[in-house]
């Protein structure tokens, strides 16, 4: 009787970490999607701020 509380116990505990971990996954992945957009926004800014740049851009 005991044996069987136990199982059930530790498969909870498993479904909840495996949630947080694909939770913990998926916010990783926005932040490095955010930083990531950041990084080519500063870039296409960085390009656009010279005129050859945004000429090259254009083209």
């Amino acid at each position: 009787m005991g044996m069987s509380y136990l199982i059930i116990g530790f498969a909870q505990i498993l479904k909840l970490s495996v949630a947080f971990v694909s939770d913990l996954r998926h916010t990783i992945d926005c932040v490095f999607a955010y930083v990531t957009s950041l990084f080519v926004i500063c870039e296409a800014n960085a390009t656009f701020s010279t005129p050859e740049g945004y000429i090259q851009t254009v083209k």
